[in-house]
């Protein structure tokens, strides 16, 4: 009788668990199911899969939906998408897009470099509610060395880190590693000799944070 209590049980809760998806699919069923469509880099399939990914992003982290637009972001095509506070968008070049598709326009190559730009660029959306602090002081407050350390500030290695993962690995753990005061040696530097072993420090840094944050 207990037996049978439980594989009624096991039915009832694997059937509500898998209507449950149906309606409200996680943000890692969501991802596996874009990547594997046929979605291509056109503008219309682009608004398809960020409605679905942004949905799931948004329900899972609690956080406002920014509004999509499609734009050249710079005059050389280097930046596929770009998140910004003021006003509330995440912008998408198609063009810069496809070139780092290898110029392919479908297929899995497309799509997943399409999931890499959105999901870092919703990461991004993810840090001004959860990491504003650092947020602004990377983009207003010294913006000057962010054009610099772009590669090695924490807004964009988190970024980066989510969005290679799938959305598996989320936590801000990247922030505690590598706090602000890290690049304050880089930024008060006076001569090259200064500059450049502030920058091995970080370097440093950034390799023993990421070696943890991936044995975690």
């Amino acid at each position: 009788m207990k037996n049978l209590v439980f594989v009624v049980f096991s039915f009832i809760y694997n059937l509500f668990l898998s209507i449950k998806n149906r309606i409200q699919p996680d943000l890692e069923h969501v991802i596996a199911d874009l990547v594997w469509s046929d979605l291509t880099l056109c503008e219309k399939d682009i608004t398809v899969a960020y409605k679905k990914l942004v949905k799931a992003f948004c329900r899972q982290y609690k956080v406002k939906a920014p509004k999509l637009v499609f734009r050249q972001i710079d005059p050389n095509d280097m930046f596929m998408g770009l998140f910004e506070y003021r006003p509330y968008t995440i912008s998408i070049n198609v063009r810069a897009l496809i070139l780092n598709s290898m110029n392919e326009t479908s297929g899995l190559i497309a799509r997943n470099t399409l999931m890499f730009v959105l999901l870092h660029e919703l990461r991004h959306c993810w840090q001004y509610k959860y990491h504003k602090e650092d947020v602004l002081y990377w983009t207003e407050t010294h913006n000057h060395l962010y054009s610099i350390l772009y590669e090695e500030c924490p807004i964009e290695i988190d970024a980066n880190e989510f969005a290679k993962s799938a959305g598996l690995h989320d936590s801000d753990d990247i922030f505690n590693k590598l706090p602000l005061s890290l690049y304050e040696d880089f930024d008060k530097a006076v001569d090259l000799k200064e500059e450049v072993e502030a920058s091995r420090k970080i370097k440093k840094t950034i390799a023993v944070a990421l070696n943890r944050i991936h044995l975690e």
